[in-house]
């Protein structure tokens, strides 16, 4: 669905589904996360199917917080020789990694449910992220050869991005449902793609995008 496909049937829908918003909170997040895999099957796949790694890098990528421009003077901002900009904060920390329904918290959940065992740690996977920072192993997700997507996350979260992100805000407004709407989408995609790919390395590879580029400059991103 989108801007040019809208028709009198899909803005009924729309408008119901924020009508049911008031009772049903989670639904808005629920819709987007069916609008996002949708999409990703059409929009990721060739002649060969969708690449699935690939697909799981893109959720982690888009994950990023959606920031106020008010807000990035609240961050610790990082520089560093290279020139690259780095932010830190609780405006970050909590979607990611603090929230109930964070990002980090609902695909753990997702993979455990399918039984995934081997899953990364938090503290490890921020110490390495910060210890990246500059270097051109930041943002590049440690995986085992033959799983790695097909580009690197930033540059796929540049080229896919544009696409995505107004497909984010169809049924919503809210910028803290897009990581929650992002993980929904990435517990069904792992779900019908663990006769692919195990659970946990879907979970590794969407939780490697999501935590490095959650800590880029946004002004950084799209450039």
């Amino acid at each position: 669905m989108s801007d040019t496909q809208r028709t009198p049937l899909t803005d009924a829908l729309i408008a119901h589904v924020r009508e049911k918003s008031a009772t049903d909170p989670m639904l808005p997040m629920r819709m987007t996360a069916r609008e996002i895999v949708d999409f990703s099957l059409e929009r990721l796949a060739d002649d060969k199917g969708v690449h699935v790694e690939t697909l799981f890098a893109l959720l982690g990528a888009l994950a990023m917080p959606d920031f106020d421009p008010m807000d990035i003077e609240t961050f610790s901002e990082i520089n560093v020789a290279t020139g690259e900009r780095y932010v830190l904060g609780k405006l970050i920390n909590v979607p990611m990694f603090e929230d109930k329904l964070s990002f980090w918290q609902l695909v753990i959940a997702g993979a455990k449910s399918m039984g995934a065992r081997d899953l990364p740690d938090a503290n490890e996977m921020v110490m390495h992220v910060v210890k990246t920072f500059g270097t051109d192993q930041f943002a590049q997700p440690r995986v085992p050869v033959g799983h790695q997507p097909a580009l690197p996350p930033l540059d796929l979260l540049r080229q896919f991005g544009p696409d995505y992100l107004p497909r984010l805000t169809i049924f919503t407004d809210r910028a803290r449902d897009i990581p929650v709407s992002l993980a929904f989408a990435a517990q069904t995609l792992m779900d019908g793609a663990k006769e692919v790919i195990t659970p946990d390395l879907a979970a590794r590879i969407t939780l490697e995008a999501a935590v490095p580029l959650s800590r880029a400059h946004p002004d950084d991103i799209f450039v």
